[in-house]
């Protein structure tokens, strides 16, 4: 059985956000049956397991980053999936004008974490492993704020930022 080890990737080098994650090479029932190779037809099994907390400090991290003015930093080290919806500067200019209206957003607390394996392209994103961390905090006006912050794990098992939005 080979593992994979999975990392994130630090996003701008930024001291702050770098996660030094720890491999992640847990592997699930699945993989096993890797071995023998994969029936014709059958989709490939997963062979990772990530750990949710990572993905949920990854996630307020990088709204915090979005908060501090970092959003060209978050575009540059994202998934290329991510890139391709959206130019750098529609990022962060959509960003900056968000922050603008909502000011720093405070009390981030994760609300729910979603993963799964597209097997098929869905619109603009390629197939592949997903988990989308919601988030919960409070604007400067005191209202809540729901966000929602996407990874995809890429090719080179690497997960990425692959989208952030609010609701």
């Amino acid at each position: 059985m080979i593992a994979r080890e999975v990392r994130f990737i630090p996003l701008a080098s930024l001291v702050w956000f770098a996660l030094a994650a720890p491999a992640l090479a847990q592997s699930s029932p699945a993989a096993g049956q890797a071995a023998a190779g994969p029936r014709p037809g059958a989709p490939a099994p997963v062979s990772v397991s990530p750990n949710p907390t990572e993905f949920v400090v990854a996630a307020i991290r990088a709204i915090g980053a979005i908060d501090q003015g970092a959003a060209g930093a978050l575009w540059d080290n994202a998934s290329s999936a991510m890139k391709g919806l959206e130019t750098r500067d529609v990022f962060t200019q959509t960003a900056a004008a968000r922050t603008a209206v909502d000011g720093e957003v405070r009390n981030l607390q994760w609300a729910s974490l979603n993963r799964i394996h597209a097997p098929a392209p869905q619109g603009k994103l390629p197939a592949g492993d997903y988990v989308t961390v919601g988030l919960i905090g409070v604007n400067k006006a005191q209202k809540v704020v729901f966000e929602e912050v996407s990874f995809v794990l890429d090719k080179d098992s690497v997960w990425r930022l692959v989208g952030i939005s609010e609701r």
